[in-house]
């Protein structure tokens, strides 16, 4: 009889540990399974700040890409004013040297 409840014992003995063990080995798969979540997350973040970073980059190189094309159009037409007035002021002169040449006969 004694061998008969020792041997009882010893079975809730042996089934309490494998429930245990079977709660510890769901205990680590839920924490896995967490971890793991929180890196796809993490990775997730990363990505998404690269992206705007990236995009942030295009939209700078983009602006300084319009800034200079309009300070070269600016340069240009200051340049063509110049030529300009610089070619009005050569016709104007050749006036004037033609107007004093005439006067200078008569």
């Amino acid at each position: 009889r004694l061998a008969a409840v020792a041997a009882g014992e010893a079975e809730a003995e042996t089934a309490r540990l494998a429930a245990e063990a079977a709660a510890e080995t769901v205990r680590l798969a839920v924490e896995a399974r967490l971890a793991a979540e929180a890196k796809a997350a993490e990775e997730a973040r990363l990505v998404a700040e690269a992206a705007a970073e990236a995009e942030t980059a295009e939209a700078a190189r983009l602006e300084a890409e319009q800034k200079a094309q309009q300070e070269a159009e600016a340069a240009a037409a200051a340049a063509a004013a110049t030529a300009a007035r610089l070619q009005a002021e050569q016709a104007d002169g050749g006036f004037h040297q033609r107007r004093r040449q005439e006067q200078q006969r008569e």
